[in-house]
This record gives structure tokens, sequence and C-alpha cells, in this order.
């Protein structure tokens, strides 16, 4: 017997997409993310796994973010469904000795 279908029924359940479509709620997307990233995770592996999710991440300096906790990993992921002006949506890594400690999530409308 193939394992994939095992492996692809555990990566469904465990949060394998992420459609931003049906989603304006911060909270509600940070709730989603958890799922897939949970508290404790490796840098590597959030990053990994924000990246199935169509994140790309960069890395920036705790000076650069705005929050009272230095983020090292900053993703974006823009929702442009063609109807409605695009939403830029960032999620920011917080880390202490290599495990992400939270997610701050945020949209942002892109425009001219």
């Amino acid at each position: 017997m193939s394992l994939f279908p095992l492996l692809f029924l555990a990566f469904w359940a465990c949060g394998g997409s992420l459609d931003l479509k049906d989603h304006s709620d911060p909270k509600e997307v940070r709730g989603q993310l958890f799922h897939s990233v949970p508290i404790g995770s490796s840098l590597e592996a959030a990053k990994g796994t924000l990246a199935q999710l169509g994140f790309q991440c960069g890395t920036v300096r705790s000076s650069e973010f705005p929050s009272p906790t230095a983020a090292e990993v900053v993703c974006d992921k823009l929702r442009d469904d063609g109807v409605w002006t695009p939403v830029r949506w960032q999620v920011a890594l917080l880390v202490a000795d290599g495990k992400v400690t939270d997610l701050q999530v945020s949209p942002g409308l892109v425009g001219p």
C-alpha cells in the first residue's frame, strides 16, 4: 500500500491550504496559521510550511519591525482575486532560540 494517500490526508488535515479569499479578519487567519505553524515549531520548519502555503519569506532585523518583540522573519502573500483591491498578507514569525514563539498577522491594501 502506498503512503501517499496517508501523507496527503495528514497534510490536508493539518491545514495544508490557506485560501485567503475567504478571509479578511487577521484573527481568523492567525488562528488558521497556528494549525500549520504551532508555537514551538523550528524556524526552518515554519518557513517551509509558509512557503508551501504560498508565502514568500525574508529575514529582517528586529529594528525594521515595529513590535515590542523581535521579528526575525516576515512572510508575505498577495491575495488578488481580480475583483477587489489586492490584499497583501504579512506574517511575522517571532522567534527565540530557533523556535517560533508567536505569529503576528496583518493585511494591507495594495494599490497605486
